[in-house]
Parts: structure tokens; sequence; C-alpha cells
């Protein structure tokens, strides 16, 4: 029997093409997932080690982490806190060797037109006094000693063609700078930060550009050979007091590790949902090709058990012949993973997003997970068939036609309208459950469409009948006859047309819930941003480096411009949490005239220790009211009284101070990233807009737009988001139509002698061919058409258990329209070979099959 199986699966190979295509899909997601991110995470801890190997201790201020409490915090304002004086104290520890103090902060390093891409961010620090410390080598020219001078890594001046003595621009918090490149220096921890550039400067530079008078971020630290290290570390401690955290390098890179950890499986978790939806759809198709290819050999099959073969050896026949399918496709999964890991690291890379250079990493743990998961998938969708093959009596199977008629079985739609039933408590639990918490809702809501969508599943083959019918009806007009006896084929076996569908089906409605929920979320966030702008005109910062005074003069000069107000924002720590709040000020009457903070619970700031918060933050930070908010930042601590709570975050941001509520505290500088201009009455408000990014064109990637443009272009950025989920989920609507592709090949097969009397009494080869086709189409608009309607619904669900400021049910009709033509394409693609097969076929060859 073992030998059988293996000549049959051979013999019949090209049935189960598509079938391994799927499962290739499939593992190939899992393989890529894990190989592209144990690469990840294989170079960044290559990275942190080198990064630490030479420095035994770090000195971080009290309340920040180590791995973020110094450059991790640069891109929302420097946590200072530590003073020069503690670095001092510190170098005088007996046993300490080396002490480096760090001040660092986020710059754009601009081209020659003055700009920089929208993820191109680097770092800007001072030079190391011990460069070995750092991990740093200078390899060329020589270190920064003048307030001009700058080094660069070299991986950043290979990238973009610079050498020693060429001059760059640099943007950061302050405004825009221009250095001197006097050195090139070398990352031993080459790789961690791909493209991202290093800026080092003097101290005292780097203090003025990103840094706060008096203090650095943290303090790297090297002890003597032989020297206790907690003895060290009690020593250092005493010397920093209790305004600091003494970290070993080994807590420091544990602590590192971590967070590269937890950010890793987030990564992994978001592309093993899609490759668990590719598996589920590829479980359909094998499902359905084992169950046509059972039935087509089904006398076959009933010939072996009347020759002595027991119902066990014919089961595990045909499960044989799966395993045959599942090894060949995992094997040839796992090197499709290592071509998407590739692929995919090569996309972040286009993003100039940092992402290691290092070699793939191929664990052993992935290719074992590859090959059980695709053998898996494909020994649990072949059960079913191969338990089926053996429950007709040898003689009545070899007795009746070559395909047995599909028998029906109650125990299917019972089991059927379980699953929709409890699907729909479930949805009921989380659209009623308004006490509940949104992740609670959104569970509950996703465990019921998932029950829905396997109570659909099964009931697809009582439902394809009267809706192949309905939708087959318009194509009665391109051929009668054809048309007829398609329509009639999709129908004449409703289970196999059913379960085709539903594969599709699962595509086709987790796009188009990704676009509904989609569409909502752009529809609450476009329009909570046009309710808050009251101004006819936006001028955005777009970068690091913000408005100044001279851009400020510039805009309030353009003709016709009426009104010129700036939105600041700056940031400090939340005392006792690893949060942070971000804080919006300005002149508030002023602001007001432009700006619609949206129904307040309260009233909004009148002093500097009053502060009112949006409602986002206050539901995330659990403040309201009359409660008190300790703020820090630099060493200084303030309280805000909470006066208010307003509804637009969008636009503001956390919360509203008068600029007297950050005066005093060091490194929470106030920079003006918004501004707002009216035109005077009357005046073209394009053409004013124009002519105020003209004035503004000084500050780097700054752009202006009339109210209108500006929403859009900010919710663009979701048709993004949007755009790579939909383009991951279509791998599985791509499974599906290799589904519909697979069964008709198969129908083709079984049907040859039928096709060869069509044939005989007249049908020409394209009348043939149309038929096929519309048959594909037929059955992939009647899983388009349950995908649509499943989708809508699961997606109006979840924007119904989300908070109405994150998503406002909106249905986006012209994409959901065009989803449905990409379904009937899908179907009429898939059915190209068949149909060209079918018109291929001998007549008198066809007639004598048997």
């Amino acid at each position: 029997m073992f030998r059988l199986t293996l000549r049959t699966a051979r013999a019949h190979w090209r049935r189960f093409v598509l079938t391994t295509t799927a499962v290739v899909v499939g593992v190939a997601f899992v393989v890529g997932s894990f190989v592209l991110t144990d690469s990840l995470a294989a170079s960044i801890n290559i990275a942190l080690e080198r990064a630490v190997a030479n420095t035994d201790f770090a000195v971080r201020p009290e309340g920040g982490r180590g791995f973020d409490g110094g450059p991790g915090a640069a891109f929302g304002g420097p946590r200072v806190g530590l003073t020069t004086d503690a670095v001092e104290r510190i170098r005088d520890v007996p046993g300490v060797a080396a002490a480096d103090g760090v001040v660092s902060g986020g710059a754009q390093l601009l081209d020659k037109a003055g700009q920089a891409e929208r993820f191109d961010f680097g770092l800007v620090s001072n030079w190391p006094d011990d460069p070995e410390m750092f991990a740093v080598r200078l390899v060329e020219g020589r270190a920064p000693s003048g307030s001009e001078d700058v080094v660069v890594d070299t991986l950043t001046a290979e990238n973009r063609g610079l050498g020693v003595g060429d001059t760059v621009r640099i943007a950061v918090r302050r405004g825009v700078n221009t250095a001197r490149i006097s050195g090139l220096a070398e990352r031993g921890a080459a790789g961690f930060g791909g493209n991202a550039p290093i800026l080092a400067f003097t101290a005292d530079r780097a203090t003025e550009l990103v840094g706060e008078a008096g203090s650095v971020g943290g303090v790297n630290v090297r002890v003597d050979d032989g020297v206790d290290r907690d003895t060290m570390r009690e020593r250092i401690q005493a010397a920093v007091g209790d305004q600091a955290s003494v970290l070993s390098s080994d807590t420091l890179l544990a602590e590192a590790q971590a967070v590269i950890e937890e950010q890793l499986r987030q990564f992994i978790g978001l592309l093993l949902g899609f490759a668990a939806v590719t598996l589920f759809v590829s479980g359909f198709l094998i499902w359905n090709t084992f169950s046509i290819v059972v039935a087509q050999r089904q006398r076959e099959l009933a010939l072996l058990r009347a020759v002595g073969a027991s119902r066990a050896q014919v089961s595990r026949s045909v499960i044989g012949e799966g395993a045959v399918v599942g090894v060949v496709s995992s094997a040839v999964g796992l090197g499709v993973g290592v071509m998407i890991a590739l692929g995919l690291r090569a996309l972040l890379r286009s993003f100039d997003l940092p992402i290691p250079t290092t070699e793939l990493v191929f664990e052993p743990r992935t290719a074992i997970l590859g090959l059980v998961i695709g053998i898996g998938v494909t020994l649990a969708s072949v059960i079913g068939p191969a338990l089926k093959a053996t429950r007709v009596a040898p003689v009545e199977a070899m007795a009746q036609g070559s395909v047995p008629q599909d028998r029906g079985t109650v125990r299917r739609p019972i089991f059927s309208t379980i699953a929709i039933i409890l699907g729909v408590l479930a949805d009921l639990k989380g659209l009623l459950d308004t006490d509940g918490s949104v992740n609670d809702r959104v569970r509950f809501v996703a465990v019921g469409s998932l029950l829905i969508f396997l109570g659909l599943c099964g009931f697809a083959r009582y439902l394809a009948g009267p809706a192949v019918a309905l939708i087959g009806w318009p194509f009665r007009m391109i051929g009668r006859v054809p048309t007829k006896l398609a329509i009639q084929n999709a129908a004449r076996n409703p289970r196999r047309t059913g379960s085709t569908a539903a594969a599709l089906m699962i595509g086709i409605a987790l796009v188009t819930t990704t676009l509904v929920v989609g569409e909502s979320v752009k529809s609450a966030f476009g329009g909570a941003l046009r309710e808050a702008i009251r101004a006819d005109i936006v001028a955005d910062s777009g970068g690091i480096a913000p408005f100044d005074d001279a851009s400020l003069q510039a805009m309030s000069a353009v003709p016709d411009v009426e009104l010129v107000v700036p939105l600041m924002r700056t940031r400090a720590d939340l005392v006792e949490r690893s949060s942070r709040l971000g804080m919006a000020t300005g002149e508030l009457g002023q602001l007001l005239k432009v700006v619609d903070p949206g129904d307040v619970d309260g009233r909004l700031p009148r002093t500097g220790d009053e502060v009112a918060i949006s409602q986002q933050f206050q539901e995330e930070e659990g403040y309201g009211v009359g409660d008190d908010i300790p703020i820090a930042s630099g060493g200084v601590t303030k309280t805000l009284h909470v006066v208010g709570v307003f509804a637009h975050g969008e636009l503001i941001g956390e919360s509203i101070v008068l600029p007297e509520a950050v005066a005093g505290l060091p490194g929470a500088e106030t920079a003006v990233r918004l501004v707002f201009v009216d035109a005077v009455p009357g005046a073209s408000v394009s053409r004013v807009a124009d002519e105020v990014e003209r004035a503004a064109a000084t500050v780097p990637n700054s752009f202006v737009d009339p109210a209108g443009p500006y929403v859009d272009t900010q919710t663009s950025s979701l048709d993004i988001v949007l755009g790579i989920i939909n383009v991951l989920l279509l791998f599985a609507v791509g499974v599906a139509a290799l589904g519909i592709a697979n069964t008709l090949a198969l129908s083709v097969v079984e049907r040859t002698r039928e096709l060869g009397l069509l044939r005989a009494v007249g049908m020409k080869r394209r009348s043939v061919r149309r038929m096929i086709r519309v048959e594909g189409v037929l059955i992939a608009l009647f899983g388009g058409v349950l995908g649509l309607v499943v989708g809508t619904a699961f997606g109006a669900a979840l924007v119904a258990v989300l908070p109405r400021r994150t998503a406002q049910l909106d249905f986006p009709t012209t994409r959901v329209a065009l989803l449905f033509v990409v379904a009937g394409i899908l179907g009429v693609v898939s059915a190209i070979t068949p149909a060209r097969r079918a018109g291929r076929l001998d007549v008198l060859e066809a007639i004598a099959e048997e």
C-alpha cells in the first residue's frame, strides 16, 4: 500500500500542483516571518553587545529606563537630569578608569536641496572622550575640536557621498545648522542603526544643539580591572545620590534586548496572523481538492477494497498522498520563505528605516515549524476525504458512475447553525456590553465573527444553487446555451461550489473589513481635524526643525494674510510613570480663533499651574477634572491642576497649558510645529497658501495647505498602512483563486466525456471555453458576494465597539465595488487554463473516456 500510495501520488501529480502552491504560500509566510525577525534580533543583539562590551556601568537619571533614559528619548526632547558635576564626581570615584557623559538628540541630515526624506532621522551626540568605550573608531580625519566640526559615521558618508572637509546642513529642534566634516568614524556595532546618521560634535556644541546647559542625558563608566563590581556600583551610586540609577552593563543589555524582543514579537505576530489566514484558506483548497479527487477515484478505491484492501489501508493510502503533498510543499515553502524574508528586508530598507545588514539567520526551529505546519495543515485537511473514501460499499461504488452524487448530512447544518448562533451571541455581547473595556468588546466581536465565518462556510453549499442562479441571470445575455450550462454546472455540485466560494469569501471578507474599519477611522480622524481647524491655512514644519521667528515674520508679511497664530508644543515626564505628557501652548486667546478644542468638560487653563487634558489622555492615564498631574524635566518637578477635559486631541495633542506652565522646566522647550493662517476676506485661499509656503521654505520639509487639503494629507498616511495590510491579505485571496482554478481543472477531468458529447452535438470550442469561464466567474462572484456581506457586517461591528472619536462608520463604496469586480476578474483568470484545456479536448477520445 505504501508503494501504491507513492505511485498514485506520482501518477496524479498534476492534480496537486495548485494545492501544493497554496501550502507553499502559507509555509513561506511563516518561515519568512521567523527568518526576518530572527535575523533582526541576532543583528541587533550583536550590535548591543558590542556597544556595551567596553562599558561596565551606565548612570541614568532616576525614573528613566536604562535603555531610553538618554538617546532613546531623543525625538521627544532630552531627558536631562544629571549635572556635569555628577560626571566629575563619578570620575573621582576610586576604581573608575573612565566616565563619559552622553548628550544626544534627534536630527535630520539635509541634502543639497535642504530637505530630508520622511523617515530619515539621525542622532546628534557628543564625540566621546573615550571612543573605545562606545565602540567607535576614528578611521579618517580628526575628532571635532571646534563648534563647526562634526564626525560622521562611515556608513552614512558612503551612502551620501560625503568625505572629510565637506559641508553639511543639519536640522535639530532648535533650527538648521551648518557644520564641516572633520572626521569619519566606524561603529563597532556596524549594521545597527542601518542608514540612520550619527553626527558627533564637541560636548559643548552638542549641548547647544540638543541638550541642556550643565546637564547630560547619562554617563557611561568603565572601571579598573580586578575591582569588585558590587563595591564599585555602591561607590558610584553614593557619588550621584538618589537622582540617578547605576545600571550594570549586563542589566543595560538585558533591558535593551527585552525592549527589542517585545517589538519584534509584535512584528512577527502581525506577519504570522497573515500566514494563519493564508493557511486557513489553504486548508479549504486542500480539503476540496482531495474531496474531488477521491470522488473521481471512487471506483478505483472500491476495486482495491474488492481485492482485499481494508478500509484502514485505503484511508491510509489517501492520507499518505496528502502527506506527500505536505512534505513537498513544505520543503519548497522553506526556500520561498527565505526569499520572502529577503524581500521584506529590502522593502523595509526602501523606507530608509534602520535595518541591520548582517546575513539572514535560519534557525532549526524555523525549519521544524515550517514542516510541522505545512504537513499538519495538509493532513488535517485530507482526513475527512480519506474517511469518506471508505464509507461507500465496494459493490455500490463500482456499480455507480465514476462520480457519486453528493450526499447531504444533517450534522453539517446542525453544527453550522450552532456556530452561527454562538457567533451572533458573542457579537451581541461585544456590541451591547457598553460597560466593558474596548479590548474585551473587540475580542467578543472577533470571536463571534470567526464563528459566523465557520457557520457560513458550512451553509455555503445550501446557498450555492439559488445564489449562482441569481448571479448568473445577467450572464445569460452573453450566450444562452453556454451560460445556462455554466449555471447548471456550478449548481450541480453545491458542496464543491460552496466550499470553493467559501475560501474566497474569507479573503474578500477580511479585505472588506479592513476597508470599512480603515475608512471609518479616517472619517473620524478627518472629521475631528476639520472640526478642530478654524483657520483658512495650516503650515506644518514637517520634520525636526520647527518654524523660527524669521519664518513666522515672513509668513506674517505675505500680502492678504490677516492672522498668523503659532501653536507651540513640548513634552515633560509624568512623575512616577513611564509615559510623558505632551503639552500644546501659545497665546490662548489667539489660538481659540484658529483652533477649536471641541466640547470642554470644565474650562481651559487661566494660570500657569493649570492644564486641560484630552479625552484620550484622560482614558489612558486616568486623570480627570480636579486631579493634580506632577510633571518633571531636568530634575525640576512641577504640579499641574486639571481644570478641563477637551474633545479634539487629534490636532492639539494631549493637553493645553499656558506658556508659564513650562517656563523654568529644563529640557521642556517649546517648538512651533504648526502655524495657522487666516486670509483676508475675499482673498484666494489657495493663492495665499502658495505664497505662505514660499515664505516658510527656509524650514526644511515644511509644507503649507488650505485646511481641507491639509486634513486630506494627514489622513492619507492611513491609506499606506491599509494598503500594506490589504496587500498581505490578498495573498489569501490569491490562494482562494488557486482553489477556483483547481476546482475547474478537476471538474474538466471529471466531465471529459460530457464535454466530448457537447462538442459532438455541435458546441464550438469557444463556446466550451466560455462555459468554463462563466462557471469560474459565477463561483468567484458567489464567494465575493458572501465576503462583501460578511466583511461589511464584521467591519461595522468593530466600528461600533470602538470609541466614537476613533472610528465613525463610513462605507468605502467605490473600493468595495472595485473589490467585487476584482473577484470577477479572479474568476476569469482562474478559468483560463481549465477553459483552454476543455476547448482542446479531442471529441472521439473524450467520448470514449471511461
